[in-house]
């Protein structure tokens, strides 16, 4: 599946998103993404019984919000450092992208990012076929 930036900022552009990460993560095989994850993450952090949030502000442009002082230059959910949740959020370039905020303990966000480049690249490849 090719997940066109037009088709990722419509309203279900969630939903365009989660399909293409899926599909990426199926051609790869979910026994090998599974192990090569908790591979590298700390038992912690793989616990069942662990609970992911995850928030998103879509229909706030949070960046073009102006209180008096000028638009924000970084906007940041600060609980999720004891929540353990994902943020999105539109993206400060106002080019309809988004940013992602995660907080992790240094070891796991290092497996993290690396899991993470790796899906980039995986999907790459699957668009590009």
């Amino acid at each position: 599946m090719d997940a066109e930036t037009k088709g990722l900022l419509e309203e279900d552009g969630l939903i365009v998103a989660v399909q293409v990460l899926t599909e990426a993560v199926r051609s790869l095989g979910y026994e090998w993404l599974l192990n090569k994850a908790k591979s590298w993450l700390s038992p912690s952090f793989c616990q069942a019984d662990r609970k992911t949030d995850i928030a998103v502000a879509s229909q706030v442009e949070s960046y073009s919000v102006d209180f008096g002082w000028g638009r924000p230059k970084k906007v940041e959910m600060t609980s999720i450092d004891k929540t353990g949740a994902f943020s999105l959020w539109d993206s400060r370039k106002g080019d309809g992208g988004f940013e992602v905020n995660v907080v992790l303990k240094k070891h796991e966000m290092e497996a993290f990012a690396s899991l993470f480049v790796e899906g980039l690249r995986s999907i790459n490849s699957v668009s590009k076929l």
